[in-house]
């Protein structure tokens, strides 16, 4: 399916960035099954897949709060749609 399908690309993205020196870190946000479905090659490796278990929209809201909170800035000015 479609979650399997990006899963898969997510990972060999991952793979090339890290091949060619860069750093790459992956969220995984899913209600059931969040973990990455690779073995890990090293505890740095490991450190570069966060995996949230939750949807998507409060996975987004509860990110972007620790982010404001992470820097001393605990609310901003919300957007009107």
């Amino acid at each position: 399916g479609n979650v399997t399908t990006v899963r898969g690309e997510t990972e060999t993205f991952y793979d090339e960035v890290v091949s060619q020196g860069g750093r790459c870190t992956v969220v995984r946000v899913n209600p059931e099954l969040p973990l990455a479905d690779r073995e890990f090659e090293s505890e740095e490796e490991k450190q570069d897949f966060i995996s949230i278990m939750s949807t998507g929209l409060p996975a987004l809201r509860a990110i972007d709060k620790a982010i404001q909170a992470s820097q001393g800035n605990g609310h901003k000015p919300q957007m009107k749609t």
